[in-house]
């Protein structure tokens, strides 16, 4: 409909625009004028169309990548070290301390 708008404004603009029709030249801008609107309401109304699919559609990869990894069991590992980004040689580093010694009742009372 924007488009027929706006062509039959300008045609009807542009062929009285070269003769004596002031009026039918103001009635082709008041015609061409909404015509236009109405392409460019229809182009913003479609990029918004776009951009909500491509959002669920990140959203459905985002779901699916996140139930991958639960069934992998990536998101239960224990936390990484912090020692950098490394890799195998640096997890090779990580020690545990042993557990701290308790003091017995006699080395209590003497202590």
């Amino acid at each position: 409909m924007g488009i027929t708008l706006l062509t039959l404004g300008v045609a009807t603009g542009g062929l009285h625009f070269f003769t004596v029709g002031d009026d039918l030249v103001r009635f082709g801008l008041l015609i061409a004028i909404p015509g236009a609107t109405a392409l460019c309401i229809g182009a913003i109304r479609r990029q918004i169309a776009v951009n909500a699919d491509q959002l669920a559609t990140a959203h459905t990869a985002g779901y699916v990548l996140a139930l991958d990894h639960v069934a992998r069991g990536l998101l239960d590992q224990p936390t990484a070290p912090t020692g950098g980004g490394g890799g195998d040689d640096q997890l090779a580093e990580v020690r545990t301390l042993p557990a701290p010694r308790r003091a017995t009742d006699d080395e209590r009372a003497a202590g």
